[in-house]
């Protein structure tokens, strides 16, 4: 992952969705002999208008995802990290049945990767996106304005001791915040007055403050510090059991999402991390016949390959990919995106309107 060309989703995973060459017919059990160095490498990759091969050096690749020298970048530490995942995942495709899985590493393997991936970054931005353009709406009524300034003074003295600071150079006397408090509370509509005072120039002020936050880079910088401030662990995933599965009939794909979940009181798909409850199982493929699992049951689960791969392509954001070219998954690029949100649709304006409540106001 060195350089300006950033894996989203790392080379040593997407290999175990590919073949030695374009025409490969695919879904092959993994070998133990060893590659070539700078064998090229295809896959298929299925987006909802087309399906086309592609070599895995070009698929789930962005310019500098994970930042340039002047930013917070993770890249390095991320590639680091990865050379002790892939040996593990290359240990796991070379079982030839399903067996339980004891390294922890696994566990922490899919938290890195649900936590590094793309459409984790893209789903963040678009929620900020979301939170901005409520917080533009609301502040377009001069009177949340009002009261959101009010409740901030009140709620918060020490913004008027700073100023008292600031014009007069000293800290405020006891007796002084005596008064000020004395005077606040004598006379409850002073601050509100004397903000409705002030020209409605205000109001485009807060608006225009909102409107040069560049979302996109700020989104990019939060997930580059956290994945370099990150130990990969989850609470949720260390209380379940895990798996190998080894599938000798049908196949897996991969997601652009690559680590789903299921669970809740319906078994509900979606991408990991979330907040079903409880958590029932969550899934990995690894390769077109491996499929990593950490679940509830206590014995080595059954895995509908079909159905898992529905699920999969569902919890994609925009492709998912494959050994080959397959009749079924051209007619399943239309489901791709179904179930691809992190929590469920309406918790969005649920939460805008808990955090607003807070001082008073409404989206409306």
């Amino acid at each position: 992952m060195s350089g300006s060309r950033h894996h989203v989703i790392p080379r040593f995973l997407l290999k175990g969705f590919a073949t030695e060459k374009k025409t490969g017919q695919g879904f092959s059990q993994s070998s133990n002999k060893k590659k070539k160095k700078n064998q090229q490498v295809y896959t298929v990759v299925y987006e909802y208008n087309k399906s086309y091969q592609n070599n895995i050096k070009n698929v789930f690749v962005e310019k500098l995802f994970y930042g340039e020298k002047a930013e917070a970048n993770c890249d390095n530490k991320i590639t680091e990290q990865e050379k002790t995942y892939s040996r593990a995942i290359d240990e796991l495709r070379n079982e030839s049945k399903s067996i339980p899985i004891k390294d922890p590493i696994f566990s922490e393997f899919l938290c890195h990767l649900a936590m590094r991936s793309r459409a984790l970054r893209q789903f963040s931005t678009k929620m900020a996106n979301f939170t901005i353009e409520g917080i533009s709406k609301c502040l377009s009524n001069h009177q949340n304005i009002i009261k959101l300034m009010e409740s901030e003074i009140k709620n918060r003295l020490n913004l008027l001791t700073e100023e008292f600071y600031k014009c007069l150079g000293r800290e405020m006397t006891t007796e002084e915040k005596q008064y000020l408090n004395s005077v606040l509370r004598n006379n409850p509509n002073l601050i509100s007055n004397y903000i409705d005072s002030i020209p409605s120039e205000l109001q485009g002020t807060f608006l225009s403050i909102l409107e040069s936050i560049n979302l996109k880079k700020e989104t990019k910088t939060a997930h580059n510090k956290a994945l370099l401030g990150s130990t990969f662990e989850n609470s949720k995933l260390q209380e379940l059991n895990w798996y190998l599965v080894v599938e000798k009939e049908g196949y897996f794909v991969l997601g652009d999402t690559p680590v789903i979940c299921q669970g809740g009181t319906d078994n509900q798909y979606r991408p990991f991390p979330c907040d079903l409850e409880p958590l029932w199982a969550v899934y990995l493929p690894i390769s077109s016949h491996h499929l990593i699992v950490g679940t509830q049951e206590t014995v080595i689960p059954t895995i509908n390959s079909a159905t898992l791969n529905t699920a999969i392509i569902k919890c994609s954001s925009s492709c998912f990919i494959a050994e080959r070219q397959e009749e079924f998954l051209d007619a399943s690029r239309l489901e791709i995106g179904k179930y691809h949100r992190y929590i469920e649709e309406m918790e969005p304006d649920q939460i805008l309107s808990q955090a607003l409540s807070e001082y008073g106001l409404t989206s409306e």
